[in-house]
């Protein structure tokens, strides 16, 4: 384990050009319009927004997102630098840096319980908080005399308002504790492993996938890390959650499927998705606790049954539209309803009905 601290306030030298100049583009509702309402009787209904880009951004980056204390959506555009906010069919876009591999990059947010958001900034290595209004409240730079380069990712605030990031480009996990400013690296054995997504368990460890080290992980607030080797060779696993039975699911990008695990890291097992070739990405459980694939490629969502097979549907008519919508997170929102984003298309969507 590596442990450092500045036993400082958070630093954020730009935080008072930023609270200046920071551009807040509001975009008519009509701008953020429905593309389509698709399926047929009886399956899942899909509906497509899409975020307009200001002249000259870049497009395809639309990642992370969560939802606030009344049911606002919030969104991170990575390559865009900016922060989308969605509210009774307004859309307005906060614009935190450069756009482009130059500026911030944010990734990884959530919600903590008291309403602000915390981000990942991949590009400097910071992680952020922002206010309810989509104010930057404080920055705090990630130490790097350990890790030159950690590139903070996904992110998780824990029950205990600790902010937990997984570092892609250190092979790292972090821990933020807010309250003291104080940061804790925690190497894994692979420093090229890049670690993306995190989670927290019902027993408050973590559990954290590992993108080009086929493997998940399991790290204990205390920070003791237990690494579980997936089948095969390159599975590049990318989300992980807890079920309602207690397990952690997680997909499997190459391993074209997903599988579970019990908590205290025996028991896994692996499945395929339908199609065989399909390269799942996102999972989220719906109001009922069933379980729903997102895939990478084709442009689809699959119900999971108790059988484990998969139903697929395809969010558009040929099931892979060009250029390919890249389906990238999938989330149970307060609507009941499970929302999803097109990375490729920047696109937000949701399925409407059909549970």
């Amino acid at each position: 384990m590596m442990t450092t601290t500045n036993g400082k306030p958070p630093v954020n030298p730009h935080i008072g050009r930023w609270n200046q100049s920071v551009r807040l583009i509001s975009i008519a509702a009509t701008a953020f319009a429905t593309l389509a309402l698709s399926a047929s009787s009886g399956e899942p209904k899909f509906a497509e927004f899409s975020i307009a880009n200001p002249p000259g951004y870049p497009h395809g980056s639309t990642h992370e997102f969560t939802f606030g204390k009344h049911g606002d959506l919030w969104i991170t555009q990575q390559n865009q630098a900016r922060l989308i906010h969605l509210r009774n069919g307004k859309l307005t876009a906060f614009v935190l840096g450069k756009p482009g591999p130059q500026g911030p990059g944010p990734h990884g947010i959530e919600v903590d319980h008291d309403g602000n958001l915390w981000l990942t900034f991949q590009f400097t290595n910071r992680i952020v908080k922002v206010s309810p209004e989509g104010k930057i409240l404080a920055e705090y730079p990630i130490p790097t005399k350990t890790v030159a380069n950690p590139g903070p990712h996904g992110l998780t605030v824990a029950s205990d308002g600790d902010v937990w990031w997984t570092g892609k480009e250190g092979g790292v996990i972090g821990k933020l504790d807010p309250k003291t400013a104080h940061f804790s690296l925690y190497q894994l054995r692979n420093p090229a492993s890049q670690p993306i997504y995190i989670s927290e368990a019902s027993d408050h460890n973590l559990w954290f996938t590992e993108l080009t080290n086929n493997a998940i992980g399991r790290i204990t607030p205390a920070g003791k890390i237990t690494e579980i080797t997936l089948p095969g060779t390159n599975s590049r696993p990318i989300a992980i959650l807890e079920g309602p039975d207690r397990k952690m699911w997680f997909t499997m990008e190459h391993g074209h499927g997903f599988g579970t695990v019990d908590r205290d890291g025996h028991g896994l097992k692996t499945y395929r998705a339908n199609p065989p070739t399909a390269e799942p990405a996102g999972l989220a459980f719906d109001r009922y606790g069933h379980p729903w694939l997102q895939y990478m490629t084709p442009d689809m969502i699959g119900r999971i049954h108790p059988d484990m097979s998969v139903t697929p549907y395809c969010i558009h008519p040929s099931c892979n539209a060009p250029p390919s919508a890249v389906m990238h997170r999938i989330h149970l929102g307060p609507d009941n309803r499970l929302w999803f984003t097109e990375l490729g298309l920047d696109r937000i969507g949701k399925i409407v009905s059909g549970y």
